[in-house]
C-alpha cells in the first residue's frame, strides 16, 4: 500500500479517523476535540446520491424547497425510471440548475437516469 493513501474496506470510523489524523494536523485537532462517532449508513443509496447533488453547493434551505419541489413531480420513490420520466423542463422548473441536470460522466440526474450507465439495485435499473 503507498504511504499517504488510505485502504477502505471493511475499516471502523475510528481508523479512519485515526488514518486522517495523522495525515493532516489541522483534521487532527478536529478529531481530538470532537472525539470518534459512528456513521449509519440508512435509507436508499441512489436517493442519497440525488438528495446529495441537489444539495450540492447551495443553502440547506434553499435545497430543501428545491428537493420538495422536486419530489412532487415524481411518479413514486426517487429511481431512474421515476427520474426518468421527467423532461428536463420538469426537473428545472423544481429549481434543479441545467449544471446539476447535465453534469459530466454518471453524476448528473441527466445522467443518473439513461441508458449510458447502468444503475443496479430493487427496481433501479433503467434500459
Amino acid at each position: 500500500m503507498e504511504p499517504d493513501r488510505l485502504e477502505l474496506g471493511h475499516v471502523t470510523t475510528q481508523e479512519i479517523l485515526s488514518g486522517i489524523s495523522g495525515k493532516d494536523p489541522v483534521m487532527g485537532k478536529l478529531v481530538e476535540k470532537i472525539g470518534y462517532f459512528t456513521l449509519k449508513a440508512g435509507g436508499d443509496y441512489f436517493e442519497s446520491l440525488v438528495q446529495s447533488i441537489v444539495y450540492q453547493q447551495i443553502s440547506g434551505k434553499a435545497a430543501d424547497s428545491i428537493y420538495r419541489r422536486f419530489l412532487k413531480q415524481l411518479d413514486g420513490p426517487v429511481t431512474p425510471e421515476n427520474i426518468g420520466k421527467l423532461s428536463d423542463e420538469d426537473i428545472r422548473s423544481s429549481g434543479i440548475s441545467p449544471q446539476k441536470l447535465h453534469a459530466r460522466g454518471p453524476m448528473g440526474l441527466r445522467e443518473l437516469t439513461c441508458a449510458k450507465w447502468v444503475v443496479r439495485g430493487e427496481g433501479q435499473v433503467r434500459r
